[in-house]
């Protein structure tokens, strides 16, 4: 017996049992990154919305201003860190 008091032989049985939970946290890890990319695109489509709308101001076109882009990201990257530079508020914008 080795220091935590189990063997170390398994049997057939306790490696079917440690396969079967190896395969539900891998799922389970797999369902949540997918889940938090879901969230991802959605947030980054409503950024983009807001961008747009706020830009738009109720006419058909935008004025495009860079000005606002770059303000946005060093406010954003500023309160919440990477993700948020310049340019993926540009893509953000382009949804």
């Amino acid at each position: 017996m080795n220091k935590t008091g189990s063997s170390s032989v398994t049997t057939e049985a306790e490696s079917a049992l440690y396969a079967d939970i190896r395969a539900l946290v891998a799922s389970a890890r797999n369902t949540v990154a997918r889940g938090v990319d879901l969230v991802q695109v959605h947030t980054n489509f409503e950024i983009g919305r807001h961008i747009v709308e706020y830009e738009q101001r109720g006419e058909a076109r935008a004025t495009y201003g860079q000005a606002l882009l770059n303000l946005l990201a060093d406010r954003l990257t500023a309160e919440f860190g990477k993700g948020f530079g310049r340019s993926n508020i540009a893509y953000s914008r382009s949804f």
